[in-house]
């Protein structure tokens, strides 16, 4: 069986590919409700552990240890990083999320949705990552996946299966000319925003350009309206486990807003309070959440201006845009919809199903009959610092620049470097920013790493720990040549190999550590 899965935030939602209809996947979940996703919630209770519905069957249990947003944790952990358990222990967070995506494999097996999946049929998926994530959060999540038993046939960024579904579903004749040759993807889901420009040419999408937050979603505004509860209870004294049961209640009211609501109700009482509810105006708290907003607009005006004509507007869209997209679970928040259509009138559009979207087209993209051919770029600049002026400044050595195609003429993405060192050992300090500033900095959205170290002298080679070796001035004249070969494949994961052509030793490395011994 094909799947499209789109691991999210709050959500994971599965779409099947079956003779070219694209259903969503129900899951049944604890009180016998049939809904469009698996919960992305892990928790554990009396030393087990529980994932997806069973994890979400704990809430308000005054004892359960709860992980509402591991695909948070993906951006800047490695993929051994611990994550203490009460009562489990420390495991670590490929191995975690592994677990949890084995968990959905197997109730996509079991009775508790509406597909029939043999025990023994092979669960194929494409899948997604958010268009910002870097080359560590693209590796953990295609291992966890793999770990979990899916047959990986595939990795898009999610703004780009959007585009694929507004093709399948809106484009009736992708090879007839188009006036309006641009779809520009507004995606925010529950915990990070993404907008992307896709060229749309016949079965062909080239992401002209992508740029995102990675902590900017649904969460955020239930963060928001949290705050705002907890000040209206003022010098109540919640339990830890209350405050947890007051999460999710706000999450749910959160979520039950539509365009007229004028005031929520809050029932206090989940988490012990005093009174029975708190009233929040629903203009205080839209109020709140506009520097929100106004980030993802200002993230999506950046990829428009990237745009070859730019130049050309109508209204504040080039006349090149057919629509601006909206999708992820969160677009469907009554402000972003209102802020964008009096921003850009009526050429905004929003996803049928604005949740499953990305599924979805993930689903499309993987059926063998469905031809679409996309064609991704890298979504972040990824280099080096380095020395120059004889060790007087640092600079940022672009190795890959933000934008440029993954795959060229059949093959990922090389770099190389040659030079003779000027020291005994490299600290190497790789980073990935979504941007870079006119100086050539990194200014925005920066990941660094932790510096891999490789000996420059033959002597040192081999030696297992240098990290705390002083670093000591050398004749370029007497030391070996390095060759830095860099490679990037069309999953967006970035491969280093440092090599000294004398003594011909060499180690190859990925970002969060190392691959080949």
């Amino acid at each position: 069986m094909r799947l499209g899965i789109d691991f999210g935030t709050t959500r994971t939602v599965v779409a099947v590919s079956d003779r070219g209809n694209y259903p969503l996947v129900s899951f049944r979940d604890e009180r016998g409700t049939w809904i469009e996703w698996f919960t992305s919630r892990i928790a554990a209770s009396d030393g087990a552990i529980a994932f997806g519905h069973h994890a979400d069957a704990l809430r308000g249990h005054p004892e359960a240890w709860h992980l509402t947003s591991i695909k948070r944790l993906l951006a800047h952990s490695a993929p051994d990083t611990p994550i203490d358990i009460p009562g489990v222990g420390a495991i670590g967070l490929l191995d975690l999320l592994g677990r949890y995506l084995a968990s959905l494999a197997s109730e996509l097996r079991s009775d508790s949705t509406n597909v029939t999946v043999g025990k023994r049929e092979r669960l194929e998926a494409m899948i997604s990552v958010p268009a910002n994530a870097n080359s560590n959060q693209r590796f953990i999540t295609l291992e966890a996946f793999k770990l979990a038993g899916f047959d990986v046939i595939g990795m898009i960024n999610e703004p780009s299966a959007a585009g694929v579904e507004y093709a399948h579903r809106f484009v009736r004749n992708p090879e007839s000319p188009r006036q309006k040759e641009y779809l520009a993807v507004y995606d925010l889901g529950g915990g990070t925003f993404d907008a992307a420009a896709i060229r749309i040419a016949g079965m062909r999408h080239e992401i002209v350009s992508s740029e995102g937050v990675e902590r900017l979603g649904g969460d955020d505004f239930g963060q928001i309206l949290f705050d705002m509860v907890v000040h209206e209870l003022g010098d109540a004294d919640l339990a830890p486990e209350s405050l947890a049961t007051l999460v999710d209640e706000v999450r749910d009211r959160k979520e039950a807003l539509n365009p007229n609501t004028r005031k929520l109700l809050i029932d206090a009482t989940v988490a012990g309070a005093d009174c029975d509810e708190v009233v929040v105006q629903v203009g205080d708290f839209y109020e709140r959440c506009s520097p929100l907003v106004d980030q993802s607009i200002g993230c999506l005006e950046r990829v428009l201006e990237r745009l070859p004509d730019v130049e050309e507007v109508d209204g504040v869209l080039p006349k090149s845009v057919a629509t601006i997209y909206l999708v992820g679970g969160s677009s469907t928040f009554p402000l972003v919809s209102r802020v964008l259509r009096e921003r850009y009138g009526r050429r905004v559009q929003r996803s049928p199903y604005p949740h499953g979207a990305v599924a979805i087209g993930l689903a499309v993209a993987s059926n063998p009959e469905e031809p679409y051919f996309v064609r991704e770029t890298l979504t972040r600049h990824f280099g080096v610092f380095r020395e120059a002026d004889g060790g007087a400044r640092v600079v940022f050595d672009p190795i890959f620049v933000k934008d440029s195609a993954l795959v060229r003429n059949g093959e990922p993405l090389h770099a190389e470097r040659r030079y003779r060192p000027a020291h005994n050992v490299g600290h190497f300090r790789f980073v990935e920013c979504a941007s870079v500033s006119s100086s050539g900095d990194p200014d925005f959205g920066v990941t660094p790493w932790e510096a891999i170290v490789f000996p420059f002298e033959p002597e040192l080679q081999g030696r297992r720990s240098l990290s705390k070796l002083p670093v000591e001035r050398r004749d370029p004249e007497t030391t070996d040549t390095i060759v830095e070969r860099y490679a990037c494949d069309a999953n967006g994961i970035v491969t280093v190999s440092l090599r000294s052509e004398e003594s011909q030793y060499e180690k190859t490395f990925r970002l969060a550590g190392t691959l080949g011994g």
